[in-house]
C-alpha cells in the first residue's frame, strides 16, 4: 500500500510540475471589456453595451513542434434600441462590415498603432488599448490590462468597430442592412448621428439574453449553422451566423 502510496505522491508532482512549466512558458491572458456606444436620434441619446470576455494564450501544439496562438471570445454583440423600431448592432465580427476588414495577426509584433478598418472583437482591445500581444509576453498584457481597470475608457474611432448591422423588423433576420458607423443618416434618416463609441476594462459579467431580443436566433450554436442556406442582396447570410452575435459562455 506504501509504495502505491508513493507513486501515486510522485505522479501528482509530475503532473504539477507539467502544469507549472506550461503556465510559465505557454502564459495566457484573460479580461473582459465593456463595449458602448451612443447614438443621436431625433430623440435623444441613445445608449448600448456589451461586456465581453477575451482570452489569449501562447499553446504548444502537442506533437507538433513550435508554439502557436489560442484566442476566444466569449458575449454577445450590442444592442442599441434607437426608438420607433429602429435597432443597431455591434457585432462580434468584421465579416462584410463594408469597411476595410482587418485580421492581421496580433502576434508576434504584427500590429501597428495606424491600422485602419473594422476589428473584430478579439483584435479591437489590443489595438485601442496599445497591449502588448507577442507569444510568451502575455503575462505583460494582463499587467497592463490591471492598470487600465481604473481608469476611464478610451475612444474608439467608427471606423475601428466590427460590423455594424440593423434589421427593419427586428423578427425577420432576412431584413437586415449594412450600416455604416461614419454615416447612420443613410439608414435611419437625418438627426441620427453615432456620437461616441468607447472601451473599458471591467470586471462586470458577461452579457447575455440576446435570444429574447433576436427569437428566430437558434439557443444553440450547432442548429444555426445548419440553417445558413438563405442569401440577401447575394452576400451569403453567414455574416448573421451564431458566431457573430454571440459566443456563449463556456
Amino acid at each position: 500500500m506504501k509504495r502505491y502510496r508513493k507513486v501515486l505522491i510522485g505522479l501528482a508532482f509530475v503532473a504539477l510540475g507539467t502544469f507549472a512549466f506550461f503556465k510559465l512558458n505557454y502564459p495566457s491572458s484573460t479580461f473582459r471589456y465593456k463595449l458602448t456606444a451612443e447614438v443621436m436620434t431625433p430623440e435623444g441619446l441613445k445608449t448600448g453595451s456589451s461586456v465581453i470576455e477575451v482570452s489569449y494564450s501562447s499553446v504548444h501544439p502537442l506533437p507538433n513542434p513550435g508554439r502557436w496562438s489560442s484566442d476566444s471570445v466569449t458575449g454577445e454583440a450590442v444592442y442599441v434600441d434607437l426608438g420607433g423600431g429602429k435597432n443597431l448592432f455591434v457585432l462580434l465580427t468584421n465579416s462584410e462590415s463594408g469597411r476595410t476588414e482587418r485580421d492581421r495577426d496580433y502576434y508576434g509584433g504584427g500590429r501597428t498603432n495606424d491600422d485602419a478598418g473594422a476589428l473584430r472583437t478579439i483584435t479591437l482591445p489590443l489595438k485601442i488599448f496599445n497591449l502588448e500581444a507577442r507569444l510568451g509576453e502575455e503575462r505583460i498584457m494582463a499587467r497592463q490590462v490591471w492598470e487600465y481597470l481604473v481608469l476611464p475608457g478610451k475612444i474608439v474611432e467608427p471606423n475601428n468597430l466590427p460590423t455594424l448591422t440593423t434589421f427593419r423588423d427586428i423578427n425577420d433576420p432576412e431584413s437586415v442592412e449594412i450600416v455604416q458607423p461614419q454615416n447612420l443618416a443613410a439608414s435611419f434618416g437625418q438627426g441620427y448621428e453615432l456620437r461616441l463609441a468607447s472601451l473599458q476594462i471591467t470586471d462586470e459579467p458577461v452579457s447575455e439574453g440576446i435570444e429574447s431580443l433576436l427569437r428566430w436566433l437558434p439557443e444553440k450554436k450547432t442548429e444555426w449553422e445548419k440553417s445558413i442556406s438563405i442569401s440577401i442582396d447575394d452576400l451569403l447570410i453567414t455574416r448573421l451566423n451564431y458566431n457573430a452575435f454571440k459566443q456563449p459562455i463556456k
